[in-house]
């Protein structure tokens, strides 16, 4: 058994413990900046994070839709300027992607202005409100005190009577608060999480009523009588004497003055949530609620609304790489058809699809970090596109092009182009006009016509058995096979309807 003093030291180090380890525990449910949050300023400052907070959420929410749609018009500049047709046809996969992520990104945006817009309301007027309360606030001491001419037999009495008038400047309970600092510590290095924690510190309702004032009346000596109370120095009403003081006058009448707040100025440990079946359930609102009054349950009630807010921002395309594209739902539906051919999809079967369409999509941006870098994000910076919009021609990057202001200008040229070059290509490949059709139907018939026309040759034969009676007549008396009478004019005859019917068409 140890010594007595060494036991002691034991027992109390242990004690020092369970007192630490109570009070985490009992401190579990609140974030680092809430657990330091003891005063109206401390509240305030807490306030204040949150904002920041919520406001740069919904904020990126918004500047994310810009993003991509910037991200969007750059790959359709690079797809419109790119010289081969898969190099075309990938781009333009990513251009789509990104206006699809634009889309989410507003959806998100609605969301989170539904969700973060009252609470950023009703918040803004709390803080507003404790400010500006804790402010106007009376303190503790008073900074001024005076007594005017004492009144004689005022209306409220009756008889001989008389009446002090004081007047009291209180000093303000606080001068003004550092939103940037909990209880002296810089807020940015504490931790303001609602989404986990389900408590925070708020102070009570009545913080923003008037603060209750304690007056005590003295009265000693024969004040009633107004002639004995020929003096008001020193913030009361009393004799000549010269001290001035309630306790060495023989007649005063005075009164003191001390603030009451009780415990209005003390933040206490509010649950905005609670869990019920294992999902967040935020606590009750006001029956009518308003954002322009902030109170205790209406602002546990935005609080839970805020925090229970997910939403995920999509990365933007310039930020990828080959196999995150891959695995993309969205991208794969759009390389089915951009980067694959009807026919190629029709070959493999249906289980395999989804599949080959992920390896197409890795072969095509790139299967290794760093590809999709070298050999689509470089050249937005490092390639020159020449254009000429009016007089003067120009050359920039795609990236340069983007941030400017006549990017859509630009892109309008290359598609010009571009549109310009398949109509030339599909001028090589026309259809006969109706004319041309004519024509070479003609030709057709006369090359008909030639084959079914009877020749001489074919009319040569010495001896009847080696006459062709289909196309010959035997003459027997000259003993001559001769080509039939009528035989050279069927072209003619064929031919006729057909000249009719061009003439009256």
């Amino acid at each position: 058994m140890p010594p007595p003093p060494a036991r002691f030291l034991a027992q109390l180090l242990f004690a020092a413990m369970f007192t630490l380890i109570k009070i985490t525990a009992q401190d579990a449910d609140l974030d680092a900046a809430a657990d330091k949050v003891s005063g109206p300023c401390d509240e305030a400052a807490y306030l204040s994070k949150l904002l920041q907070g919520w406001k740069g959420e919904l904020g990126q929410k918004l500047a994310s839709v810009k993003q991509h749609e910037e991200d969007a018009l750059t790959w359709r500049l690079a797809a419109a300027a790119s010289g081969d047709s898969m190099g075309a046809r990938a781009r333009s996969a990513l251009a789509l992607l990104s206006e699809t992520r634009a889309r989410k990104s507003a959806t998100a945006a609605t969301q989170a202005e539904t969700k973060l817009g009252p609470a950023i309301a009703t918040i803004t007027a709390r803080l507003a409100a404790v400010t500006a309360v804790a402010k106007a606030h009376p303190g503790d001491t008073i900074t001024a005190r005076s007594a005017n001419t004492v009144e004689t037999n005022p209306a409220e009495t009756s008889g001989t009577s008389a009446a002090c008038p004081i007047t009291f400047t209180m000093n303000s309970a606080i001068a003004s608060c550092d939103l940037n600092k909990i209880a002296g510590t810089d807020s940015s290095t504490l931790e303001a999480d609602t989404k986990t924690k389900r408590h925070i510190k708020l102070l009570p309702d009545s913080f923003f009523k008037p603060t209750k004032l304690k007056v005590r009346a003295l009265a000693k000596g024969a004040p009633a009588t107004a002639s004995n109370l020929d003096t008001n120095d020193n913030g009361h009403c009393h004799g000549g004497d010269s001290t001035g003081l309630p306790a060495s006058e023989n007649n005063v009448l005075t009164a003191f003055i001390s603030p009451q707040p009780g415990n209005t100025r003390t933040p206490t440990k509010q649950e905005h949530s609670t869990i019920a079946g294992g999902s967040k359930k935020c606590a009750d609102d006001e029956a009518n609620p308003a954002d322009t009054n902030p109170t205790l349950k209406h602002t546990l009630h935005v609080i839970c609304q805020a925090s229970s807010f997910q939403s995920r921002t999509p990365t933007r395309t310039t930020a990828g790489e080959g196999p995150a594209l891959a695995d993309d739902g969205d991208m794969q539906n759009i390389a089915r058809f951009l980067l694959f051919s009807p026919a190629e999809i029709a070959a493999i079967p249906v289980a395999e699809q989804t599949t080959k369409i992920q390896e197409k999509i890795k072969s095509v941006y790139g299967d290794k970090n760093g590809e999709f870098k070298k050999n689509y994000l470089q050249p937005l910076q490092e390639k020159q596109l020449t254009f000429k919009l009016g007089s003067n021609q120009e050359s920039k990057s795609i990236n340069a092009i983007v941030q400017g202001s006549d990017a859509e200008i630009v892109l309008s040229y290359f598609l010009g182009q571009q549109y310009d070059q398949n109509q030339r290509k599909g001028a090589n490949t026309t259809l006969p006009t109706k004319e041309e059709k004519t024509d070479t139907g003609d030709k057709t018939e006369e090359k008909k016509d030639g084959d079914n026309k009877t020749n001489a040759t074919d009319c040569t034969g010495a001896e009847e058995g080696k006459c062709d009676k289909t196309k010959c007549d035997w003459n027997a008396e000259k003993k001559q096979c001769k080509v039939k009478e009528g035989a050279a004019v069927i072209s003619y005859v064929m031919k006729a309807p057909l000249l009719l019917a061009f003439l009256l068409f």
